[in-house]
């Protein structure tokens, strides 16, 4: 039922093209996470410093929005993150507008300012569809 929203995130764009590709024709809306959402981010002309993205994706990240924006498919990126100087155990972070990260940060997460928009957005949809990673052992 629809609106659809799909939910997917991860570290690497390029494992799941055809996942997207597929998504933006079938979707209202599709919310991006984890590395995949720095990529969109920087090709998009958000600075992200030291966090991981895939640079080599930016022209793939740019043809995924427009085709997604001419299905009439909503791309769903953070509006904040929270930031660390490293990812490891008991680090200061702090929570930033995306488009004010710091030099010496990288993004670990998303804000909470993001996910109540989240939750707002997908509150609307009737079908909710995860991409869930696969466990490592």
């Amino acid at each position: 039922m629809r609106p659809v929203c799909a939910i997917v995130g991860g570290s690497k764009i390029s494992t799941k093209l055809d996942l997207l590709q597929n998504l933006i024709s079938k979707v209202d809306m599709l919310v991006l996470g984890g590395g995949m959402a720095n990529t969109f981010l920087a090709a998009k002309g958000v600075a992200h410093w030291q966090s991981l993205s895939e640079p080599d994706m930016y022209d793939t990240a740019r043809k995924i929005m427009a085709d997604a924006e001419q299905r009439g498919c909503h791309i769903v990126l953070p509006k904040d993150v929270v930031v660390a100087p490293a990812l490891k155990e008991g680090v200061a972070t702090q929570t930033v507008p995306v488009n004010a990260v710091p030099a010496d940060q990288m993004i670990l997460d998303i804000g909470t300012a993001s996910a109540t928009s989240i939750c707002n957005d997908i509150s609307m949809c009737k079908t909710i569809c995860m991409e869930r990673p696969a466990r490592r052992l």
